[in-house]
């Protein structure tokens, strides 16, 4: 091998050996993006399916970290408390957001196929019974501006829990829940309804 380079002529072999050398750097290039494509995978776009509807990675993250927002910052101003729910928690809030995501897709299409719909403004009313006019006047505007100022929190946010509140408190109506006297009548009614739904996720918690 050192004969054959010997013969090359000189100018030449300088061409050969810069050649070479971009090759080489770009070889190097490549496997880096390689690798970094291996360490960080492309996030999907979708979170979970249920039933054929889809829960969007988007909403998934607005809502974690609106979560996260509040038991990290809020809750502990609201009980005057450093750390008012452990670290395990938090490292778990994910999981939890994902299921009240699909407990409330899957409530909404239940009550749905018995023609009963919570829509915005059956929410709306909600809050503003309970929030808005007891403890604002009735002022939305002041209401909403008091959440993105104190809390950094928007008001769909606030909506989403009302919407999910509500939701349990139909199925409860409709199911006839609250007869039986039994704590554990709804969990039971909804681990089976989630069993006989077609369920899949798609982000790692």
């Amino acid at each position: 091998l050192r004969a054959a380079f010997d013969r090359i002529p000189k100018p030449v072999l300088g061409v050969v050996i810069i050649v070479l050398a971009i090759v080489i750097a770009g070889a190097i290039v490549v496997g880096n993006k390689y690798r970094e494509r291996i360490k960080e995978p492309a996030k999907p776009e979708v979170a979970a399916v249920i039933n054929g509807e889809k829960i969007s990675s988007q909403d998934f993250e607005k809502n974690l970290a609106n979560t996260e927002r509040f038991y990290r910052e809020i809750l502990p101003k609201q009980t005057n408390t450093a750390e008012p729910v452990s670290e395990d928690f938090l490292r778990r809030l994910p999981r939890v957001v994902l299921d009240e995501l699909i407990r409330e897709k899957l409530l909404t299409q239940y009550l749905a196929e018995k023609g009963i719909v919570i829509g915005d403004e059956e929410v709306r009313a909600k809050l503003k019974q309970d929030i808005v006019d007891p403890k604002w006047n009735g002022d939305w505007l002041a209401y909403e501006n008091h959440l993105k100022t104190t809390y950094n929190l928007p008001l769909e946010h606030i909506m989403w829990n009302v919407r999910l509140e509500l939701l349990t408190k139909k199925v409860i109506e409709v199911e006839n829940l609250a007869a039986s006297q039994d704590p554990t009548a709804l969990d039971e009614w909804y681990a089976n309804l989630k069993v006989n739904s077609q369920v899949s996720t798609y982000i790692n918690q």
